[in-house]
């Protein structure tokens, strides 16, 4: 694990545990879902069969006063300044560039807090326009959001065909990133 993931996890107050079966993957390269945006991820994993990778994205969740969204709005001149605790969903409307409505799979809330002690958790299914170190062109990911504390999205990035196998990483990899 880089010295910069520990500091982020730290910083999170998030209890990680690598997997089993994966490798250090070169955190800095970027990757590109979308045509027109880059993507940075804080740390990266890849199996030692080298058909899925794990991505890890944390996002601070700072709370704001009305005032302070009122003077965000008019500074930058907008019609609307998303709340903190709602830019996940933002986020993930930006990833998906459609509707989100039908194509998110919400966990329940029982099981977002036992599982990963967040008050929202799910996944939804991303393809790329431009693939993932020249193969992955496919991404699973599973989101997390804890009131004013962080949103966190882990993209599972997977060859073509792997649809079954990247189900089963997900599922054994539940207990691997929870908040403290």
């Amino acid at each position: 694990m880089d010295w910069a993931f520990k500091i982020d996890l730290k910083d999170y107050n998030v209890k990680y545990s690598e997997p089993k079966g994966f490798l250090h993957l070169d955190s800095m390269t970027s990757s590109y879902c979308l045509s027109d945006r880059l993507e940075l991820f804080q740390y990266s994993l890849i199996n030692t069969e080298g058909d899925i990778a794990i991505r890890f994205l944390m996002i601070p969740v700072t709370p704001r006063t009305a005032e302070q969204m009122e003077r965000t709005r008019r500074l930058f001149n907008l019609k609307y300044v998303t709340p903190p605790n709602e830019n996940y969903i933002r986020t993930i409307y930006l990833q998906l560039e459609a509707d989100t409505a039908n194509r998110i799979k919400y966990y329940p809330k029982a099981y977002a807090k036992k599982t990963f002690n967040v008050d929202v958790a799910g996944e939804y299914d991303r393809e790329c326009k431009m693939a993932y170190k020249d193969k992955f062109y496919k991404s699973k990911v599973v989101f997390l959001h804890k009131e004013d504390r962080m949103d966190c999205f882990i993209h599972y990035f997977y060859e073509e065909g792997k649809e079954e196998k990247v189900r089963e990483t997900i599922a054994k990899t539940r207990g691997m990133f929870r908040l403290r």
